[in-house]
């Protein structure tokens, strides 16, 4: 700030008010922006939130869907226990099964015949 020559008291009192409006104006705008981009935050949590509970139900309608016309929940929970998630390839390995004749799974034994999902 350079410092200025003022003729008298008065005209360094209103040049002080300008500086003061200027800054008064400066701080509503920086407000108001801090207000506008939380409203964004809060926006894209709420979005991002309910977008995971659609993709949970969602989920659980094709499980429902795919698996419980073809599978008990005790079977359908020991398959579950059966499948490890590989960090590397990031996909779930599967365990190979077929149902038998009473709708049971039988899996298999070979951890070469399992499955990527």
């Amino acid at each position: 700030m350079v410092e200025s020559q003022y003729h008298d008291l008065q005209e360094e009192v209103e040049d002080m008010r300008k500086l003061i409006r200027s800054f008064r104006v400066r701080y509503k705008q920086a407000i108001q922006e801090i207000k506008d981009l939380n409203q964004e935050h809060c926006k894209e949590r709420q979005d991002l939130f309910q977008n995971c509970q659609d993709l949970e139900r969602d989920m659980h309608l094709y499980r429902d869907i795919l698996l419980k016309g073809f599978i008990s929940d005790s079977d359908l929970q020991n398959l579950i226990q059966k499948c490890t998630y590989n960090e590397d390839k990031k996909v779930w390995v599967v365990p190979r099964f077929t149902l038998n004749n009473s709708g049971l799974p039988v899996f298999g034994g070979a951890s070469d015949d399992q499955s990527n999902i």
